[in-house]
């Protein structure tokens, strides 16, 4: 994959997930995960999406939610994207 398209497609998912935390995930009161960084396998069909959690407390129960949303998320980024393909998004609580 062209580096650049790498790069536009990362950025892309950083913020989509954003988004996708802001309007699908329901997490407790005072509860705030950011997405820290996206990484992507050499053809794009995964993207490795890094998380982390404020408070620590919460990073068991956040961790819990990403898991079983991960097709939602990768839903919600088919959505937005105007691709053919899209990657496969894990979710890892740090």
């Amino acid at each position: 994959m062209n580096e650049r398209r790498r790069e536009r497609l990362t950025a892309f998912l950083q913020e989509a997930i954003g988004e996708f935390f802001l309007r699908e995930c329901a997490f407790d009161n005072g509860v705030f995960a950011s997405v820290q960084f996206v990484d992507l396998n050499e053809v794009a069909s995964r993207a490795m999406i890094s998380v982390s959690v404020f408070p620590d407390e919460a990073r068991d129960k956040v961790a819990d939610i990403l898991k079983t949303r991960e097709n939602e998320a990768t839903h919600f980024v088919r959505q937005k994207l105007d691709n053919k393909y899209t990657p496969a998004i894990r979710f890892f609580v740090k």
